[in-house]
């Protein structure tokens, strides 16, 4: 008797411009957040006074446009035939906050050790 081949389970299909928005979304939010930790640091020279206003304004909007892509994203899974929502919420809870625990802790054994690297922010 022969082995019944199994079949493959078919990938979930990707949008590459949804994608590229999250990726362009994520970039945006990158730049608000480098704002935010520069100040203070860089030299207060006139272009980068006027550029300052127009990184955060974009940032800012990359935060809007990543939480609306996760609303579709949820609301695309809630539509699939096999939904549930306990496996849903183990599937946040796998993917989002063991990660964010295991990084919190970590960070927190870094100030630990290194009790002096962290310094008050120049402003």
């Amino acid at each position: 008797m022969e082995p019944k081949a199994v079949p493959l389970q078919q990938a979930s299909p990707r949008w590459q411009s949804i994608d590229a928005l999250r990726g362009i979304a994520a970039l945006l939010v990158l730049t608000f957040h480098f704002t935010l930790l520069t100040r203070g640091y860089l030299p207060s020279d006139l272009s980068w006074n006027q550029l300052k206003p127009f990184l955060l304004q974009i940032g800012s909007s990359g935060t809007n446009l990543l939480l609306r892509l996760s609303g579709f994203f949820v609301a695309s899974s809630m539509r699939k035939p096999d939904f549930t929502y306990t496996a849903f919420l183990c599937s946040r809870m796998i993917r989002l906050y063991f990660p964010y625990l295991f990084l919190l802790l970590l960070t927190q054994c870094f100030w630990n050790l290194f009790p002096g690297f962290s310094k008050p922010h120049p402003d």
